[in-house]
């Protein structure tokens, strides 16, 4: 999950928190990654770098994508990583 951090991190994603929810047994994933954007584009771009530094580390796409293209929120399924980013207006 380093890397992924990493990839908010390139792309200046803010307010990144980091949730570990594996002491919770009937918890649905495993972490829960949240992050803040300065804008819709901003935000967009944290997905595309999140989604490719995803599928070269892991070799994998990325599972379900709900929100994107102008959207002021977007969430990332990885199975057992879920990702949430949203821009400072949402």
């Amino acid at each position: 999950m380093t890397f992924i951090i990493e990839a908010i991190q390139d792309k200046k994603g803010r307010n990144i928190v980091v949730a570990d929810l594996t002491p919770i047994i009937t918890a649905s994933t495993d972490a829960f990654v949240i992050c803040t954007a300065n804008s819709s584009a901003q935000m967009e771009s944290i997905v595309d770098n999140i989604e490719k530094l995803s599928a070269h580390k892991t070799r994998r796409a990325s599972g379900d994508v709900a929100g994107r293209a102008g959207a002021q929120w977007v969430a990332l399924d990885f199975g057992n990583v879920r990702y949430s980013i949203s821009s400072r207006s949402a």
